[in-house]
């Protein structure tokens, strides 16, 4: 049995059903070959992006000049999240909270909860695009705050080690995991959406399951 939804349901915890969006149906059969069926299924899935009003995002490119490349690294940003959720962790995206974009970031925070219940608490977590010239070139980062779980943060603040996927720049209220400037540069230039969604997803899934091996005291 197989349920597919039009907006995002969170699964329920321990329960053993994992529910898709029609994204996920669109993107699982979008690239293969049917042979003699493949123009039947590119018409069908025309139809259901139509009816699921799924909004395109093209291939990102940042510059500084253009509005449009920061557009598609957005909806590539919530697309990454919508889709990331895994048998550990479970993504919910706060699509209207107010300090997803500011100055200098552009993306959005998440509610990252463990599926075991002796990982720890829910964290308060953000991915996006970070483009402070203060700190550096423009890249993409995952940064962890405080909120409501001061233990968490300090637990992980003290703990969390540096990794060849991501640098570590730390504040009093705030981790940041910054992907390497070489790195965002060879996803930029990357020939097609679908590669980069699938480094985005990458780096995502390293910074997710490494705040939570840290949280819960967990060694290499």
């Amino acid at each position: 049995m197989a349920l597919i939804a039009v907006v995002k349901v969170p699964s329920p915890l321990n329960s053993g059903w994992s529910i898709r969006q029609w994204a996920d149906f669109v993107e699982a059969f979008d690239q293969k070959n049917y042979g003699t069926y493949t123009e039947l299924f590119k018409t069908y899935l025309k139809y259901v992006r139509k009816i699921c009003n799924m909004a395109e995002f093209e291939k990102f490119n940042i510059d500084p000049r253009s509005l449009t490349g920061l557009t598609s690294i957005v909806r590539m940003i919530q697309r990454t999240l919508e889709t990331s959720s895994t048998d550990l962790y479970q993504i919910r995206v706060r699509k209207e909270f107010k300090w997803n974009f500011g100055e200098d970031w552009a993306g959005y925070f998440f509610d990252l909860t463990p599926i075991a219940k002796d990982v720890g608490v829910s964290l308060a977590v953000w991915y996006g695009l970070e483009f402070n010239s203060d700190r550096g070139p423009a890249t993409i980062a995952v940064g962890l705050h405080v909120g409501k779980t001061p233990e968490a943060f300090a637990r992980i603040s003290e703990n969390l080690r540096r990794n060849p996927i991501y640098d570590i720049r730390t504040e009093p209220e705030f981790i940041e995991l910054r992907m390497y400037e070489a790195q965002f540069a060879a996803i930029n230039n990357l020939p097609t959406k679908e590669e980069q969604l699938r480094d985005l997803k990458e780096f995502l899934k390293v910074c997710c399951e490494e705040l939570l091996r840290t949280m819960k005291g967990q060694k290499h």
